[in-house]
């Protein structure tokens, strides 16, 4: 059986967004991956820049997942959320030891011009 929770993704275009832009450090967060199922962490930062490959990623959110990872390979692409509240931080896209890096959705958002979700 698979872990689940619902999400309403046009509540992150109203002021809330606001909030999200600011997350800050300490806020638990989760998210279920394809390859690891729901998982939890923390944020740990929320404006850093992340080296992944030789590739130069700013402005990212570091996840530390505490005795054990929020993601592993084949989570890549999995919607980060805090917890509880269920409200969209961003999308996961790597991860080295029990860190893992965030991509903020504001920064999805404003990137692929979404100015509304379509179910």
């Amino acid at each position: 059986h698979t872990p689940h929770f619902t999400i309403d993704p046009n509540e992150v275009l109203t002021a809330e967004l606001n909030d999200l832009q600011h997350s800050t450090a300490g806020v638990i967060v989760k998210k279920v991956g394809g390859a690891s199922g729901l998982t939890f962490g923390r944020i740990m930062s929320t404006n850093r820049t992340v080296d992944v490959g030789g590739h130069e990623f700013h402005e990212q959110i570091t996840v530390d997942g505490g005795s054990s990872a929020l993601s592993i390979a084949g989570d890549s692409g999995s919607l980060v959320v805090t917890h509880p509240g269920n409200r969209p931080v961003g999308l996961l896209f790597a991860g080295q030891g029990t860190t893992s890096y965030v991509n903020r959705i504001e920064n999805i958002i404003q990137t692929f011009d979404i100015s509304a979700f379509v179910p």
